[in-house]
């Protein structure tokens, strides 16, 4: 029953923020039909937040307690979000009547708001997925890959029925009413997450214990990675921020999982996920937002059979082995796309 509270309050989060990623992009092309520099710099800085103060959310999540961190997390995502919606909508109805510099004053303010959107969903996913979920697992190993499976499941609903959704509502009640319904959404779940957290919170007691601290001479702490040096947090707050990207980047370098990861980010360079620019790229070329959503859902329905399937691989072969078999069925997949660029560029531009 704890776990389904948790699963139900991240299902309002995940579907706000699904609704969010999609309508994001679609709708700046409303605003800037003949370019997709919009949609690229709301990406980029969306990215950028994500990268600058990734950190400082991690540390805030650690040195705070669990329920005024999450309430946070949603109060920050759910305002910016409500906010960024209504001025969508007015920006729409109203756009015969902007000028050009008036329209870039309206993006600025909806990529400003979606860097704040994008901090709070970090620090929710990070609060929920990393922290919480252990909690209510009680630190047995199976019950936590299970709660982190239905936790998946949840997300890849939400990437199947949202983008539907807002494609959907878009091309029927059009897109300034539909950015609308995504402001009330956010207002409305906002206070239905807040009750779900705290039910979660008062029917699992460990949640209102902290686990302590890091040491200061642990092998990976900041001040033995840095030369015995804590980074200076008083006398310059710009240097001290460099200093603790510095002692982050150290920290990951030393890591025995750096190897693992830099191939497995490197897929996220490439244009083979529904998101973002590919998305405005395809829009631009006269792409329906419906058949836009459409692909989206498709893909996350696929990914859907990934939760249930990697448990039982795991079960069965081992974390090990299933890591490398699932990693060389993302190779068997790209293979054909690689091949397909190679050798059909030529018929493509024809």
């Amino acid at each position: 029953a704890d776990a389904r509270m948790l699963y139900a309050s991240y299902f309002f989060a995940a579907w706000g923020d699904r609704m969010w990623e999609f309508a994001a992009v679609v709708f700046l092309l409303e605003i800037f039909p003949d370019t997709l520099l919009p949609a690229s710099l709301f990406g980029f800085c969306e990215s950028a937040s994500g990268i600058a103060f990734g950190a400082s959310v991690g540390d805030f999540i650690d040195a705070n307690d669990r329920l005024p961190v999450i309430r946070r997390s949603i109060f920050g995502q759910n305002v910016t979000i409500c906010l960024a919606s209504l001025l969508f909508s007015y920006a729409i109805y109203e756009l015969t009547t902007w000028t050009n510099a008036g329209k870039w004053f309206i993006v600025w303010l909806i990529i400003f708001a979606g860097m704040l959107a994008k901090l709070a969903s970090t620090m929710n996913k990070v609060s929920i997925h990393k922290d919480w979920s252990v909690v209510v697992a009680g630190g047995v190993s199976c019950v936590q890959t299970r709660v982190n499976a239905n936790m998946r499941r949840v997300d890849m609903i939400c990437s199947i029925c949202a983008p539907l959704f807002v494609g959907v509502s878009s091309a029927v009640i059009k897109p300034a009413a539909t950015c609308l319904v995504i402001a009330v959404w956010a207002a409305c779940s906002m206070w239905v997450e807040y009750q779900l957290s705290q039910r979660v919170y008062d029917a699992v007691p460990g949640l209102a214990i902290k686990p302590p601290k890091e040491a200061p001479d642990s092998p990976t702490s900041p001040s033995r990675l840095d030369g015995g040096h804590a980074p200076p947090g008083k006398s310059n707050p710009v240097s001290a921020y460099f200093a603790r990207q510095s002692v982050i980047l150290k920290q990951y370098w030393h890591h025995r999982a750096f190897a693992v990861s830099i191939p497995y980010a490197l897929l996220y360079m490439s244009v083979l996920s529904l998101h973002g620019t590919m998305v405005s790229y395809l829009r631009a070329l006269g792409v329906a937002d419906f058949w836009l959503a459409f692909g989206r859902a498709l893909g996350a329905f696929v990914a859907i059979g990934s939760t249930y399937a990697v448990p039982r691989m795991v079960a069965r072969m081992g974390l090990i082995r299933t890591g490398v078999s699932t990693l060389w069925g993302q190779v068997f997949c790209l293979t054909p796309l690689f091949l397909a660029f190679i050798f059909l560029a030529g018929d493509w531009d024809a």
